[in-house]
């Protein structure tokens, strides 16, 4: 593997493992740092070992996250147990499909980025070999994952409730960001707003906190935030609050001077707070930005979860 400069047209070799000339191999880049997501595949004696594996951008503290082996030999050499590994928008989590052969199915899977809990999202059925599920691309908030299948692009849900959606003939989907200024606003249709914009995720352990706003402002300047908490996982939790201020938002402009802060003129008791949470239950924390004033320009939006287990800020 290669990388080329464009500044200076030179070719520095990346250090990366040996790769068979026949085989291709899938990766994705984080936008966010250039950590590189990649297929590793190496032989063991009559067993192929393939991995899910993460690198820096020069190929440097590369980790596995994710593997199989096939031990059904040799003239199996170019079968890919795992394909097309793809980051969430946030980079928090990776997509991916891979092929289990005792129940004839290729999975599409979700896995965080730290390597932990991998998730099912959604099952096909192969017949004689032949691979069902290809390509993936995230929606920009996250909450839905395009893929082809046999030559039709299906969209689901990326948390794998409800059922696949067929949209159109094609291969290899991708998704475009649209910003919100681009789209006319519907005083009629209120269901003619995307929902796809304006939306981060950040996930940790068995929580997972997703941060949105209203792309569009009241006639009073007023933009809405909202924040929400969830169990992500199968099992009940318990999440913990710093203090009793469990949130946090703020407004910087583009020179990172903050303008406006939701707990600048509140007080909070520096207790514990402790919220159980079951299975796919969320909380929710909303508040409203008074943009009245502002010149043109940009402007960011900040949000903060209040505890440890969910440590980083959501924009």
């Amino acid at each position: 593997m290669l990388s080329l400069d464009l500044s200076t047209l030179q070719v520095e070799e990346l250090d990366f493992p040996p790769i068979d000339p026949h085989e291709l191999v899938d990766y994705d880049i984080r936008r966010k740092d250039g950590k590189i997501v990649f297929i590793e595949k190496e032989w063991k004696g009559d067993k192929a070992h393939h991995w899910l594996t993460v690198s820096e951008e020069d190929g440097r503290n590369q980790v596995r996250l994710f593997g199989l082996i096939d031990s059904r030999g040799i003239e199996y050499l170019l079968d890919e147990l795992i394909s097309d590994p793809t980051w969430s928008p946030n980079g928090g989590k990776i997509a991916f499909w891979y092929r289990d052969y005792k129940r004839g199915q290729d999975i599409l899977a979700i896995i965080n980025a730290s390597g932990k809990n991998v998730k099912e999202v959604y099952q096909l059925k192969f017949v004689n070999g032949i691979s069902a599920g290809s390509g993936l691309a995230w929606s920009p908030n996250g909450k839905k994952i395009a893929y082809a299948v046999n030559g039709w692009i299906w969209l689901i849900n990326s948390d794998g409730s409800g059922e696949p959606r067929r949209l159109v003939q094609g291969y290899d989907p991708s998704w475009a960001f649209v910003p919100a200024e681009r789209v006319e606003r519907s005083t009629d249709r209120q269901d003619s707003i995307p929902e796809d914009i304006r939306v981060d995720t950040l996930s940790s352990g068995n929580f997972e906190a997703t941060f949105s706003i209203d792309p569009y402002t009241t006639t009073g300047g007023e933009i809405r935030l909202a924040l929400e908490v969830k169990n992500i996982e199968d099992k009940k939790d318990t999440i913990v609050f710093n203090s009793a201020q469990m949130y946090d938002f703020w407004v910087t402009d583009a020179q990172g001077q903050e303008l406006w802060r939701w707990s600048a003129d509140k007080a909070f008791a520096q207790v514990i707070q402790e919220v159980p949470l079951s299975p796919g239950q969320g909380m929710g924390f909303a508040e409203t930005y008074n943009a009245t004033g502002l010149s043109p320009g940009i402007y960011t939006v900040y949000a903060r979860v209040n505890s440890s287990q969910l440590e980083g800020e959501l924009t």
